[in-house]
């Protein structure tokens, strides 16, 4: 079985952000104010023992949108049944 953890948490946060970064640096968040370009969480804010208990794992995602200080946001969880987006 998956087991989702902290270091798995820790894992997908790098690779998001890796990849958030690499978007960014090639101007794809144009109304990002003071280099407030995006976020990964995916800590106990949105990851409950019960979700690590059933392999689950969830991200939230924001990033600029076209306009200053206005984000779009959503909450992708992850098992091994597959994936579910959520704004």
């Amino acid at each position: 079985m998956y087991h989702a953890d902290r270091n798995a948490w820790a894992r997908v946060r790098r690779q998001v952000s890796q990849f958030l970064r690499d978007l960014a640096e090639a101007g794809a968040f144009p109304g990002a104010v003071d280099g407030k370009d995006w976020f990964v969480v995916t800590d106990e804010r949105v990851n409950t023992e019960h979700d690590t208990l059933l392999g689950r794992i969830s991200i939230l995602v924001g990033f600029a949108a076209s306009r200053p200080a206005e984000f779009h946001t959503y909450l992708i969880t992850h098992s091994t049944a597959g994936s579910v987006v959520r704004p």
